[in-house]
């Protein structure tokens, strides 16, 4: 599933960010879907970076729903939210692939 979770942004560094080296897109990443620099990331700021990265459709709620069953760590407000730092954490494991 993390891989499916990093499809959307990996194409989105190819093709607007090919140059940049993966850990400072990687960054730059985080602090766009983290926009209240809470520490969390709630599928609300899944989506607004997804829409803002032009994949909004190839995601469905379902599917982002599933990603935050299985990868979230806590909760806020009722809702599962994945720790800024568990991104991190899986994250690295992946930007060779970028």
């Amino acid at each position: 599933m993390m891989s499916g979770y990093l499809l959307h942004t990996e194409e989105y560094k190819k093709n607007n960010f090919n140059q940049a080296m993966p850990s400072r897109f990687f960054k730059m990443m985080i602090k766009a879907v983290d926009s209240n620099d809470d520490g969390v990331i709630t599928m609300d700021e899944y989506q607004t970076l997804l829409k803002n990265i032009g994949a909004s459709d190839q995601m469905s709620a379902e599917e982002l729903k599933e990603i935050f069953d299985e990868i979230g760590d806590s909760e806020l407000n009722g809702e599962r939210v994945i720790s800024v730092k568990s991104v991190e954490e899986r994250w690295t494991k992946y930007l060779h692939v970028m």
